[in-house]
C-alpha cells in the first residue's frame, strides 16, 4: 500500500498575523493559491482568530489576489466564546463576512466555489471592523484547503 499527500491548493498560517488598521484589509501571509483560467475549484477557509477588544469585530474577504471569477459563491459561520456570530452568503469575492463585536477566541469557516475566468492569485484578507486600541489576529495554523473540481 502506498499514499501520496497531494498538497497544491493547500495553505497555512506559519505565524500570527495581526492587523490593528481599522477597515484596511491585509492579505493573510500563508493563504494564496495560483488559479488557472477555465477551471473549477472548490474549497474551504477556516480562521481562528480574535480581537483584542470584542466590540473592535473581524471580517473578511477573498479580494487579495489578482485572479478573476465567472462565478463565486461562498457561504460563512463564525463562532465565539458567546456562540454563534454570524451566518451569511455571498456571491462576491470583496464582500466582506463581518462581525461587529467578536468575544474571546473564535473560528470563521467558509465554504466557497467558483470558476476562474482569469488566471492569478486567490487570497483571502482580514481586519478588523473599528479600532480604538485593539487588533485582530488571526492565528498560526489557520488553513485554507483548495480543490480542483470537474
Amino acid at each position: 500500500n502506498t499514499w501520496t499527500q497531494e498538497t497544491q491548493g493547500r495553505s497555512r498560517v506559519n505565524a500570527n498575523l495581526d492587523n490593528a488598521s481599522a477597515n484596511v484589509m491585509a492579505n493573510l501571509t500563508g493563504l494564496s493559491a495560483q488559479l488557472f483560467a477555465g477551471r473549477k475549484y472548490s474549497g474551504q477557509l477556516v480562521l481562528f482568530c480574535t480581537n483584542s477588544i470584542a466590540a473592535e469585530g473581524f471580517k473578511c474577504d477573498f479580494d487579495g489576489g489578482t485572479a478573476t471569477m465567472t462565478s463565486f459563491r461562498a457561504h460563512g459561520t463564525v463562532f465565539d466564546t458567546a456562540g454563534l456570530q454570524n451566518v451569511a452568503q455571498t456571491s462576491a469575492l470583496a464582500t466582506d463576512f463581518t462581525i461587529t463585536t467578536l468575544t474571546g477566541d473564535a473560528i470563521v469557516e467558509i465554504n466557497f466555489g467558483f470558476v476562474c475566468n482569469g488566471a492569478g492569485t486567490f487570497i483571502p484578507r482580514a481586519a478588523p471592523v473599528a479600532r480604538v486600541t485593539g487588533q485582530t489576529t488571526v492565528y498560526a495554523n489557520s488553513y485554507m484547503w483548495l480543490d480542483d473540481m470537474p
